[in-house]
């Protein structure tokens, strides 16, 4: 995977549980880490049970991703499907919410670029608007 001329992969939290990252971070450490060139994108995940998508369920998912794929920091970070979400967009943008927790993370270098994934156009272009 890691020696081919496609230099971008993309998991997230929520692919098989956390088992997508748990093996893409077992070949990082068998590399001694991404390889230079190289661009890794994950994704902030609700709680696959509840759904639930508050600000510390976002850091719980950011923190397992570092974890699992044995980085200090994450190139890209997608906010996930929040249209599954039971929280309205002004919740998950309310202060100490999922989207203000990723603001923080990328100030404190943890993350370098925050992006949104879902499905319905209009709902990304909320978030895309926003500007963050």
């Amino acid at each position: 995977m890691f020696d081919s001329p496609i230099n971008f992969l993309d998991t997230a939290a929520a692919y098989g549980d956390g088992e997508s990252e748990r093996r893409i971070g077992l070949v990082l450490r068998e590399l001694g880490g991404l390889p230079n060139g190289f661009v890794l994108a994950t994704k902030a995940d609700r709680h696959l049970e509840t759904n639930d998508f508050s600000g510390d369920q976002t850091q719980r998912s950011v923190e397992r991703s570092l974890k699992l794929l044995g980085l200090d920091h994450l190139q890209i970070v997608y906010l996930h499907d929040p249209e599954y979400a039971p929280q309205t967009f002004e919740d998950i943008n309310a202060p100490g919410a999922a989207v203000d927790v990723l603001v923080r993370l990328k100030e404190q270098g943890v993350i370098d670029v925050l992006g949104i994934s879902g499905g319905p156009i209009d709902m990304l272009m909320r978030y895309v608007d926003t500007g963050l």
